[in-house]
């Protein structure tokens, strides 16, 4: 039996890879931003953490997908103070959601998230162009990811 990253399922394709792109300028401060070396080690050590959520949300169905959710949420409020690219895990908790949960549970679990993730901007005082591109983009990514379940659940049927 083999070890699989992503479930078999031909309708993911090449996606999942794609969307790893938005994480790499996280990783890409470890080797490019003047950072002590715990720093660097951390960084590369919370990026390990992050693909292990991340392609673990792939696999999970139902609440359990709150767990990824919250990894993901810790891995950008603990990094944000040093590593404004943190912000981007804000956006991978939003996405996890439309394919686990049912379309309505997904959405309040998204508008959760986005108001998570704004109240987190400004409880610690942190600058508008850290937490407005994350809040939106956590909304948009999310209801996209949403549609795209009830879009595949559709065709699924057919």
């Amino acid at each position: 039996m083999a070890f699989r990253l992503l479930p078999a399922d031909r309708r993911l394709s090449w996606m999942p890879y794609a969307w790893l792109a938005y994480a790499l300028p996280f990783l890409a401060t470890a080797f490019y931003a003047p950072l002590g070396p715990g720093r660097r080690v951390a960084v590369i050590l919370a990026f390990a953490v992050f693909l292990g959520a991340y392609f673990g949300s792939y696999w999970i169905r139902g609440r359990r997908i709150y767990l990824v959710a919250a990894v993901h949420d810790a891995l950008g409020a603990a990094f944000t103070w040093w590593n404004p690219a943190a912000a981007t895990f804000f956006i991978y908790a939003a996405a996890s959601f439309g394919g686990a949960l049912p379309p309505r549970e997904a959405a309040v679990a998204l508008a959760g998230q986005v108001l998570a993730t704004t109240v987190f901007g400004f409880a610690t005082g942190l600058p508008s162009w850290f937490y407005l591109p994350a809040t939106l983009l956590s909304a948009l990514i999310g209801a996209v990811n949403i549609q795209s379940a009830v879009n595949r659940a559709k065709d699924a049927r057919l």
